[in-house]
């Protein structure tokens, strides 16, 4: 598959193609108990959302691996971003916040928050890992 992406920036590129490699569906049915009994997400943005970080995890621990960066998950879900990159000796890290939404119809407009402007856009360091300068 060639990469939708018309883009030369090589962490982009890189995520896309750990994304495109991975060997598993992207297709998901919903949650599953010990008895075999699976329940629908239905169509609530932030499960679906959460379900595309954990696929998303593996990828971008690829890519960050391929790019010569470590790779780092917050552990806390209200706290900017969710995924980041560590640039090796250096304080400079690369934000990956992950994003979701739905439409009602192919032509319906859609929204979706980027931050809250009461946190690190006007704190640089409330609400998110590290330094807002840092990224």
């Amino acid at each position: 598959m060639e990469n939708p992406i018309n883009t030369k920036d090589p962490i982009i590129e890189q995520i896309t193609i750990q994304l495109e490699s991975m060997k598993y569906s992207w297709n998901f049915a919903g949650l599953i108990n010990f008895n075999n009994t699976i329940y629908p997400f239905g169509n609530d943005s932030k499960i679906i959302g959460h379900i595309f970080e954990i696929a998303a995890r593996e990828a971008l621990s690829m890519a960050a691996q391929k790019l010569g960066y470590i790779f780092q998950e917050n552990p806390t879900q209200t706290v900017y971003p969710d995924f980041y990159f560590a640039i090796p000796n250096t304080d400079k890290l690369i934000a990956i916040d992950i994003k979701t939404t739905y439409r009602q119809s192919s032509s319906a407009s859609f929204k979706f928050t980027a931050g809250s402007f009461t946190s690190y856009l006007r704190n640089g360091t409330k609400n998110i890992v590290g330094h807002y300068d840092n990224y």
